[in-house]
């Protein structure tokens, strides 16, 4: 009698981060949520989502496929969700709550989401919209989203993925047109997964602050998303305070080693009284990114010992190109290299690559760029040639691969 053969699996994408770390070190910190003061171990935050995801299958009858809305402000929830969709094969939708209730409502009907989450502090964003709502609320009366988990076992059999299924949908700023769903998937998720460990220096032992949005790449997946696969811990901050980050990154007992932020930010952190007499004790790797950097803000952090990484990257594609801490006073003013598995080329309008040096448009492919827009196939037609995803930015490379931006057409982190 021959045995049953085993299942191929080279296409499953396997997304129990939480519970792998739940069973074997349940006990080590796993995310933090600053401003409520909440902490959840692995073994916490698994019987979270879990209970979560069963509540929404239950209540809102999600499926492999659908898409869950989150208007929200940055928690350590936001996770929750965006991994109980996963155990049930959906897609999280966060949407940007500074848009109008228009905005938000043409959003809602291009992406059809099942169920939309909502702080309510945005009840007036989805007060009219006719889908089913879950409200999130500080006054427990109000609130149905702990009652939710509170009353479900975390008994569910996660759905099978595959490494192309959707995971994320999100929505472009439309600052060049309206905007358009950018499809996320697993594929994508592995990538920046594999270049945080390997270009961030992301690890088990990494703790890793962010204030930055989580409707937006950078916030969802820069060192937050990846932090959980690799087992460290995600510190998160609703709003910005640059003298509370400050504080944070500073504090030997915490050990910040991973920061993500704009150069805004951090020309406000150095302007701070505090700044002259600061010391990181454990920071590793400060990003930099979504414009410029002026060689006066490298100097300044590079001062404390902190040579920020700058970076670039799209919606489109998170994973486009880092300059590491070590190479970041060398080069200022660069976007860095491209990312090992991200193929990069400067290009002439017919798509022809550029001889060194030669600005022209930013084309790239690999496993890191989206497969495309959500319910807009010309556009997706329009956005690709040959293969090669069309950024809309113009830059240049240097012999070295160095990577310079000339000017920027696209939403970029």
């Amino acid at each position: 009698m021959s045995s049953k053969p085993a299942p191929d699996l080279r296409d499953n994408f396997s997304i129990d981060w939480l519970d792998y770390h739940a069973r074997y070190d349940s006990e080590l910190l796993a995310a933090v949520d600053i401003d409520t003061g909440r902490k959840f171990t692995f073994q916490e935050f698994n019987d979270r989502l879990t209970r979560l995801a069963a509540g929404l299958k239950a209540h809102f009858g999600i499926e492999k496929g659908d898409r869950v809305a989150v208007i929200a402000q940055n928690s350590t929830d936001i996770f929750e969700m965006l991994f109980a969709c996963w155990e049930l094969g959906a897609a999280l939708m966060p949407l940007n709550w500074r848009l109008s209730p228009r905005e938000i409502t043409a959003i809602l009907d291009d992406g059809s989401p099942t169920v939309v989450i909502y702080d309510d502090e945005f009840s007036a964003l989805v007060g009219d919209i006719p889908l089913p709502k879950l409200r999130r609320s500080l006054v427990p009366e109000d609130d149905e989203y702990e009652p939710l988990i509170a009353a479900h076992s975390g008994d569910l059999e996660p759905v099978a993925l595959t490494i192309d299924d959707l995971s994320t949908l999100l929505y472009t700023s439309g600052t060049t047109g309206k905007p358009k769903g950018v499809i996320g998937t697993f594929r994508m998720m592995r990538d920046t997964i594999i270049h945080s460990a390997l270009h961030g220096e992301l690890s088990g032992s990494s703790k890793t602050l962010t204030c930055a949005p989580f409707f937006h790449s950078a916030g969802l997946y820069g060192f937050s998303m990846p932090s959980f696969h690799y087992g460290g811990t995600l510190y998160v901050m609703k709003t910005w305070d640059p003298q509370r980050y400050l504080s944070l990154m500073m504090d030997p007992d915490i050990g910040i080693t991973h920061s993500i932020g704009v150069p805004v930010q951090y020309a406000m952190m150095a302007a701070l009284p505090e700044f002259e007499n600061a010391v990181f004790p454990a920071l590793r790797v400060a990003v930099v990114g979504a414009a410029p950097v002026t060689t006066d803000l490298l100097a300044t952090w590079a001062g404390k010992g902190v040579n920020l990484a700058q970076s670039y990257g799209l919606t489109e594609a998170f994973s486009v190109a880092f300059l590491p801490p070590h190479r970041a006073h060398a080069r200022p003013g660069s976007a860095g290299h491209r990312m090992m598995h991200t193929h990069l080329k400067i290009a002439d309008e017919h798509g022809e690559r550029l001889p060194p040096g030669k600005p022209g448009e930013i084309l790239i492919k690999g496993p890191a760029v989206t497969p495309g827009y959500w319910n807009k196939q010309e556009e997706t037609g329009d956005a690709f040639i040959d293969g090669w995803f069309r950024t809309g930015d113009i830059g240049r490379v240097e012999a070295d691969g160095t990577i310079y931006i000339v000017d920027r057409l696209k939403d970029m982190y």
